[in-house]
């Protein structure tokens, strides 16, 4: 009865005040223009003549980027800026594994819980990268590895990870893609169905190559990407015997080696890859099977990242200039192609994990800052479970303070939403909870950029107004 009373109240307040300064919004906000805008940037619906239902949208005026003159993104790696501050990563002081009270280890999320102590973010040119990932191309090519040669990456998503992809572009090399939760089955079907004769691995998923050996067929070399010095994996005995044991069938080398092989190597230039040619082999996560494997060329790729980009002289933000987090999984289209799109552009990107990107991420170590307030993002990829994970997360926190909270939260989120769709803005409500909120991304944050599935209408409007975005992305219907 209370709680009614004092949410009765707070309406009353807000619809006199409302009503008393609408004419000074009207007149500083000028919410006609912001409308318009919006309009212009609707999807439009035809059916085409099967009636197949079609979704597309005016076309943006190209911007002047130099990205338009190319047609494969192995050729764009040629014409970058290689002064750009470009990639950051936080490297690891300690990593230990966690247990619990009956000494076994902790488990989140399906993975073993540590804790991890980093340093703050140290970030490197985009010429270091290239000159990083060139090494690797030319060390892989002492290795063996030649243009259309299917090299599989099987590892979670690492700066490493990325190097190999790019390397791989400057190879002209067919990137192959699995899942690193993937099931033995999984695992034994993709390597077996792409025929991949090189296999780059996280050195401790080399116990899964160990246990199902005599089903793999295709595989002769592999490198394997070294666990971290300071981490607790690195002390992993079994990894090492399996490890030991591998070597009797397969050739075998860190991706530090083949690094170094390629530092000692003079420079040479790469073949540009050709529009037509197979650029990568992705294998689905495996839900409802075997894992899928889904062919794209270097043509289907490259027009996806000319589409994103012809986008960027759209209002309200640049997203060519945007920073960003790193850390979904790169075995999937999505974190695939948002950061290799990303590193053509003029914003950083920060390498992150799940279990370290949040202050309230279960791998800090007390009182470590998440990843994300340190590079402090414009930009938020995440798919819509993640939307709704945070939703929840907002709820869970008004809660834990009082019913109140939710009643009063929920008629402010309204509130905005409906004056958001008419044009004005809400600075009163942004300063007092929607700011608080921001700064859980950083601070700076102003869009999402998000596919994989579609969401609800109320989880993009409450998301939305909660985090005082200027827009969500939602690719999937680009």
């Amino acid at each position: 009865m209370r709680s009614n009373i004092i949410v009765s109240i707070l309406k009353f307040i807000v619809t006199i005040y409302t009503a008393l300064t609408l004419p000074i919004y009207i007149v500083y906000q000028k919410p006609w223009k912001k409308v318009q805008r919006s309009l212009s940037f609707q999807v439009q619906q035809t059916k085409d003549k099967y009636g197949r239902i079609i979704y597309s949208r005016k076309q943006a005026k190209r911007p002047d980027s130099h990205l338009f003159n190319y047609r494969t993104y192995s050729e764009a790696l040629n014409h970058l800026n290689r002064d750009l501050i470009k990639v950051g990563r936080r490297d690891i002081l300690n990593e230990e594994l966690q247990y619990d009270e009956n000494g076994k280890p902790i488990m989140f999320n399906g993975r073993m819980l540590s804790k991890i102590k980093l340093t703050d973010y140290q970030w490197v040119t985009r010429g270091e990268i290239l000159d990083r990932a060139d090494s690797i191309a030319r060390g892989l090519q002492k290795l063996g590895v030649q243009r259309n040669d299917k090299v599989m990456i099987y590892a979670e998503t690492s700066l490493e990870w990325f190097l190999v992809a790019l390397a791989l572009q400057r190879l002209s090399s067919i990137t192959t893609t699995l899942f690193s939760t993937l099931s033995d089955s999984g695992i034994v079907h993709g390597l077996n169905q792409s025929e991949s004769s090189y296999l780059v691995i996280d050195e401790s998923l080399l116990l899964k190559i160990d246990k199902l050996r005599d089903q793999i067929k295709f595989i002769k070399r592999i490198v394997y990407i070294a666990n971290h010095p300071a981490s607790y994996k690195s002390q992993d005995n079994e990894v090492q015997m399996a490890k030991n044991r591998l070597v009797d069938k397969y050739s075998i080398s860190s991706l530090n080696e083949v690094e170094k092989i390629g530092n000692d190597i003079e420079c040479y230039e790469f073949p540009v890859a050709s529009p037509d040619d197979v650029m990568m082999i992705m294998y689905t996560s495996g839900t409802t099977g075997d894992p899928k494997g889904v062919i794209i060329t270097n043509e289907n790729f490259y027009t996806s990242v000319l589409n994103l980009w012809g986008r960027d002289m759209e209002q309200p933000i640049s997203l060519s200039r945007s920073d960003l987090p790193v850390f979904l999984p790169m075995a999937h289209i999505f974190g695939y192609s948002t950061i290799l799109t990303f590193f053509l552009s003029d914003g950083r990107m920060g390498f992150s994990s799940p279990f370290t990107l949040l202050n309230s991420s279960p791998s800090h170590v007390t009182g470590q800052v998440g990843d994300i307030n340190l590079i402090k993002p414009d930009l938020f990829p995440a798919v819509p479970l993640v939307l709704e994970k945070l939703v929840s997360e907002i709820y869970r926190k008004l809660n834990s303070r009082s019913p109140l909270a939710v009643e009063i939260f929920d008629y402010l989120m309204d509130y905005k939403i409906q004056w958001r769709l008419k044009g004005f803005d809400t600075p009163i409500i942004n300063r007092l909870i929607c700011k608080k909120i921001n700064q859980e991304f950083g601070g700076r944050l102003q869009a999402l950029l998000v596919t994989g599935a579609a969401f609800s209408e109320r989880t993009h409007a409450l998301t939305t107004v909660a985090l005082n975005l200027v827009c969500i992305y939602n690719s999937n219907y680009n």
